[in-house]
């Protein structure tokens, strides 16, 4: 199942189990719902970063590619740099696990002095052998962070939407 991004309760099932896998509709609907002025942060994941250039470019949207792994430390920087830009971060779970587990920690220390609470870290679910189904959602929420977690296509834009209107990074 996709991993984290958005609105499923879990236990819910994809029953075609690939439709939520497919990034580009994820990306889309972030894309038409990003805030100017907006920081995205993308994963050196070879996929997600053929992906990420179909983001829709705007005035003041800065769009960064990473290294494999650092999409998560660099949004944090760039949160920390300049709290009122909404910031977001494109991972997969393979580059989720080497650092973005231990960047929650310091998101959930530092984010309640961000005039702009919007960091959105949006975790594609690879299904590579390696990548344990880790309830990133739930370590989120664990922090007092806001997690979402979508296993159904049909639920990415409304889970796009919560997670660029909660009061809390995402």
């Amino acid at each position: 199942p996709h991993r984290r991004s958005a609105a499923d309760p879990p236990g819910e099932a994809d029953p075609g189990g690939s439709e939520s896998r497919d990034p580009l509709s994820v990306l889309d609907a972030f894309s038409a719902r990003l805030p100017a002025r907006a920081t995205v942060t993308v994963d050196g994941d070879p996929l997600l970063a053929g992906y990420a250039r179909q983001l829709r470019s705007r005035p003041g949207l800065v769009i960064g590619d990473t290294p494999s792994g650092a999409a998560v430390p660099y949004a944090v920087a760039a949160k920390l740099a300049d709290p009122d830009r909404p910031v977001f971060a494109l991972t997969s779970d393979a580059g989720m696990r080497p650092h973005g587990l231990a960047e929650l920690v310091t998101v959930a220390r530092r984010w309640p002095a961000w005039p702009d609470p919007r960091l959105v870290i949006v975790v594609f679910g690879t299904g590579r052998p390696g990548t344990e189904d880790v309830p990133y959602a739930g370590w989120a929420r664990l922090l007092g962070l806001h997690g979402i977690r979508v296993d159904q296509a049909r639920l990415i834009g409304v889970a796009c939407h919560e997670a660029l209107t909660t009061p809390r990074p995402t």
